[in-house]
């Protein structure tokens, strides 16, 4: 085996590959021996598989099986040699490598020609003034009511108004809502919430719509539309820290008795197996901690984007439009398999607003992926279990659930990639704490 490596432009190489015959016949053999052993295997677990089948030989195998033994063989060639070649010349394709790979014909030399575009190496960044500071979480008593009377709602008396009844504060309102993306005013549906449910004037909705609320009923089912900045923090990140339109249409409303926090209520409520509290005071005191690991982690998330823009602001990083396009189609199959929990995702059509505001998410996330890794390689950051444990304490802490529970949403092999990726992105950004 031969190759021929040139490199066309910053980013984007080419490798010829050449092959002598008697590999390519080497290679065939194995590859009919791979179907001879799969079909042998077949008919074992098979038990009306004809003894024709269970007893061909290699021509009659290389006979029937023509196409498949094309098709495996390119694959053989392609796959083996330019693995290898790649680990050799020590360069890292950052889409998969275009192939010109015509047939494969007996007793000629093959060759098949790959063409592909590099990940970027960073050689140095400028960090000067970078730091990365946590906002200390602090409560008022209103933020600790609200959320206690969150808590509590669940449990409340609750008599449903009559429909032309006009919502005010301590009103408990199921509603949906439909979250539009605004560009150049066409709307675009981001995000369809059903069911939702808030007490009106404790704030305790994830977004804060509570005056949105007063004044409607839901006689015939009211609606209204109104601007709104949505939060950094959002799930959907083609909505986050966007202004959008939202669309709130009530469904029902009722009078709410909450009950009171008393010892008695506390002692029949919760479990005491689980550690919970066992008097008001306590369960206070539980709730205000959990309230203030939630924030504080809401913090860390904020200085984190933050701290990370500002470096990729000082650094700017030129990206192949292989490894945009690729990580792009990536993004878009993740969107569709998450449509059935924000509604229908639809793919938004080339150099429309959307597909821009998609390229530079993508682009963003690209820069600071490279930025993460090449500061964890210079310094020399490796991930040990004891960091993904503590990691994980941490979050479920601020959730208020168990350890067991947050790590049974990690077993999955891309669960567990982005986790550890999340781990190493922290310990980075522990470097510039320290100086900070």
């Amino acid at each position: 085996m031969q190759f021929d490596h040139r490199k066309l432009s910053e980013f984007q190489h080419q490798i010829t590959l050449t092959i002598e015959p008697s590999e390519v016949q080497l290679a065939r053999q194995e590859v009919i021996a791979e179907i001879a052993n799969l079909i042998s295997t077949s008919s074992e677990k098979n038990l009306k598989t004809p003894t024709h089948e269970k007893n061909m030989t290699s021509e009659e195998i290389e006979e029937k099986y023509q196409l498949q033994i094309q098709e495996n063989l390119r694959n053989k060639l392609i796959q083996t040699h330019f693995i290898s070649i790649l680990n050799e010349l020590q360069l890292s394709p950052c889409a998969p490598v275009q192939f010109q790979a015509p047939p494969v014909k007996e007793n000629q030399v093959y060759q098949c020609v790959g063409t592909f575009e590099i990940i970027p190496q960073i050689k140095s960044l400028n960090l000067s003034g970078i730091h990365f500071q946590v906002p200390q979480a602090q409560i008022t008593d209103t933020t600790l009511e609200n959320e206690i009377q969150r808590i509590l709602l669940p449990f409340s008396k609750q008599e449903i108004e009559k429909p032309q009844t006009s919502i005010t504060n301590g009103h408990a309102v199921i509603f949906n809502l439909e979250i539009y993306e605004n560009n150049a005013g066409k709307l675009k549906l981001g995000q369809n919430l059903q069911n939702q449910s808030l007490l009106v004037g404790h704030h305790n909705f994830r977004l804060d719509l509570d005056n949105e609320f007063i004044g409607m009923n839901y006689f015939d089912k009211q609606q209204r539309m109104i601007d709104f900045k949505m939060p950094n923090l959002w799930p959907i990140h083609s909505l986050a820290s966007k202004n959008v339109k939202i669309k709130i249409q009530v469904l029902k409303v009722f009078k709410v008795e909450v009950p009171q926090l008393s010892d008695e209520f506390v002692q029949k409520t919760f479990d005491k197996n689980l550690g919970a509290p066992k008097n008001a005071l306590e369960f206070k005191e539980f709730t205000k901690k959990q309230l203030l690991g939630r924030i504080q982690q809401e913090n860390f998330i904020s200085a984190k984007i933050q701290t990370i823009e500002a470096i990729i602001e000082k650094n700017p990083i030129s990206l192949p439009q292989s490894m945009i396009a690729y990580n792009k189609h990536l993004l878009i199959e993740r969107k569709k398999s998450e449509a059935n929990e924000i509604g229908k995702y639809i793919v938004p059509s080339p150099q429309s607003p959307e597909d821009i505001e998609l390229t530079l998410t993508v682009s963003r996330m690209l820069r600071a992926q490279l930025i993460i890794d090449f500061l964890a390689k210079s310094n020399k950051i490796q991930i040990k279990d004891q960091d993904i444990d503590q990691h994980l304490t941490m979050v479920a802490s601020a959730n208020g659930t168990s350890l067991e529970n947050i790590k049974s949403k990690f077993k999955n092999q891309e669960a567990q990639n982005q986790l550890i990726y999340t781990v190493l992105e922290n310990k980075v950004l522990d470097l510039f704490s320290a100086t900070a």
